[in-house]
């Protein structure tokens, strides 16, 4: 949490790998269980959503995205609440599709 405080991409983008590894750790060998709460992880991505700087605000996206697509997904309801919430407003913006 410490590091996405920075705004500086190149002190961010290698912790990235390590969200995928704490992921990893959440996620019991039983499909379902976690061993700590997905809210944890969604606090680290809402903060990389809300940064002023937009290209942490896309790094941060698509890391999720492509998280998630190889992943088993947190609780349904939690989860929805996230992407109808922080997610669909990080979408939203409109300077992460300009040049």
């Amino acid at each position: 949490m410490e590091t996405l405080e920075g705004n500086q991409i190149h002190v961010i983008k290698p912790v990235l790998p390590k969200l995928n590894r704490l992921y990893e750790l959440a996620i019991s060998e039983k499909k379902g269980c976690w061993l700590f709460h997905p809210s944890w992880h969604m606090c680290i991505y809402k903060r990389m959503f809300e940064s002023e700087n937009k290209t942490l605000m896309k790094e941060g996206i698509l890391h999720l995205l492509e998280l998630f697509e190889t992943k088993y997904l947190p609780n349904p309801l939690e989860f929805s609440e996230f992407v109808i919430g922080p997610l669909m407003d990080a979408l939203s913006e409109s300077s992460l599709y300009s040049r």
